[in-house]
């Protein structure tokens, strides 16, 4: 009889020597996004203002481990970092120049349900976790146009995450594969100071694309 080759990506199965766990890590590319966010002022105003960003990048790495559940599944913990740079920023109804990026970072415990294809392993499912954003760009106030007029911002906010998934794995050898993933990123509303202000940015979701491998163990 030949050798038994053991999927790179299969759910546990009654063979011992089948892989139990894997690692992962995986780059891309993230579509450009808004956000939308409004300053609590000393008297009670608010002010709105929101921002356009261009497509930014994505990297992300975890581990995991296969499970029969629901025929065949996957578990697993996956840490993620995404930047992008601002495009465009809009202050109570001002159009004002902005250099600078927002960075993500998030950590998701993760369900994924597999679907054999062919040769390959389709696989969908999402997972709950925590984002941090932070942003830092430079601006100006309405009407200035002297470098005593620029405006540096620093914010940071944490909240609760979510995430939707799909992709698609490819075998290479008996224990490595590469896969295609979409990812759907959801943040909750979050609070941060921006200069003496409170600030509330109201949560919003982000879309990327990435490719990525992972190792069975």
């Amino acid at each position: 009889a030949g050798d038994v080759i053991v999927p790179a990506k299969a759910p546990l199965q009654e063979a011992a020597s089948e892989a139990t766990g894997y690692v992962f890590a995986y780059g891309g590319s993230s579509l450009g996004l808004s956000t939308s966010s409004s300053l609590l002022d000393p008297g009670g105003g608010t002010t709105p203002f929101g921002a356009d960003l261009d497509d930014g990048l994505i990297v992300g790495f975890g581990t995991g481990f296969y499970s029969n559940l629901f025929g065949g599944s996957r578990f697993e913990m996956e840490a993620l970092l995404s930047s992008a740079d601002y495009r465009s920023l809009t202050f109570a109804g001002l159009d004002l120049p902005i250099l600078g990026e927002m960075r993500t970072q998030g950590i998701f415990l993760n369900i994924l349900k597999e679907f054999p294809l062919g040769n390959a392993m389709a696989y969908a499912g999402g997972g709950l976790g925590i984002g941090t954003v932070e942003a830092s760009f430079l601006t100006t106030t309405p009407g200035g146009e002297g470098p005593e007029d620029v405006i540096a911002v620093e914010s940071k906010g944490t909240g609760l995450a979510y995430q939707l998934k799909a992709g698609i794995d490819i075998p290479v050898s008996d224990r490595v594969a590469i896969f295609g993933e979409y990812k759907l990123i959801g943040l909750s509303d979050r609070s941060s100071t921006f200069q003496v202000f409170q600030q509330t940015t109201d949560g919003f979701v982000s879309n990327h694309f990435v490719i990525g491998g992972r190792l069975s163990f």
